[in-house]
């Protein structure tokens, strides 16, 4: 009963998905559904922890993130700055070993810089239709590289096509570009 007011879709817990759907209603005059926007919506995360940057990748809206952070006393993060982009960015350190990292924004990518080490202990990623993703995963190396091999072109020599085979380690995104011998792509 005392989360009546703010458990916007009544799952027990008040969390950034409420926020986005309150968002939502002011903004759209309801709940935007999957009917009433594009495909925009994203359906899928990747959470990066690297180089000292926090930041969250899809291939489509997020409009909220919320995390749990574990970390030691020397942990700080610095949100991403919101200079009157009518955005909201705000974190609450519990105790030596949680912050709670709470951002609503259109289309969030970076979320801020960090000084120490930590883990993600939870995560709510939502979307523009208020709707939390549950394909999230966590991506600690970042741009660390990562090991690979790359096979041997075939046909050798190819006219007009050859396949190339690029093996990793684990599934994942790739980006391929191949350059001739005067630098052009």
């Amino acid at each position: 009963a005392e989360l009546d007011c703010g458990d916007m879709n009544n799952d027990g817990v008040i969390n950034v998905t409420d926020i986005v759907t309150v968002v939502n209603y002011i903004l759209g005059g309801g709940t935007l559904s999957d009917s009433s926007t594009t495909n925009s919506a994203a359906k899928r995360a990747i959470v990066v922890m690297a180089d000292n940057e926090l930041s969250v990748e899809s291939e489509g809206v997020i409009k909220g993130i919320q995390l749990v952070l574990e970390h030691k006393a020397d942990f700080k993060i610095s949100l991403v700055e919101t200079n009157g982009e009518l955005e909201i960015a705000s974190q609450n350190r519990l105790d030596a070993s949680t912050t709670i990292v709470v951002i609503a924004k259109e289309d969030i990518g970076f979320i801020g810089t960090t000084t120490g080490d930590y883990k993600i202990k939870s995560h709510v990623v939502v979307n523009e239709l208020a709707k939390a993703i549950e394909d999230v995963h966590i991506d600690p190396m970042g741009s660390q590289p990562v090991v690979y091999e790359v096979k041997a072109a075939y046909p050798n020599p190819f006219n007009p096509s050859t396949t190339l085979e690029v093996a990793l380690p684990d599934a994942g995104y790739l980006s391929v570009k191949i350059y001739n011998l005067v630098g052009q792509e």
